[in-house]
């Protein structure tokens, strides 16, 4: 899915937090958080965007 599509996604669930894990995975795929972040700060500004590095962890 695609960031929008995702945002969407996260506001029918109803989740608190959302953590984009499939970019930079492929070159087909977006290479980066950025658009994802906006559009969920736009359309869903009380869902938190946790943006996790390689190997780097996240307690909920």
């Amino acid at each position: 899915m695609d960031p929008k599509q995702a945002s969407v996604a996260a506001k029918l669930l109803g989740t608190n937090s959302v953590i984009p894990i499939h970019y930079k995975t492929f070159p087909i795929l977006e290479q980066d958080t950025s658009s994802f972040t906006e559009i969920m700060r736009k359309e869903a500004p009380e869902v938190n965007v946790v943006v996790l590095d390689p190997g780097q962890e996240y307690v909920i």
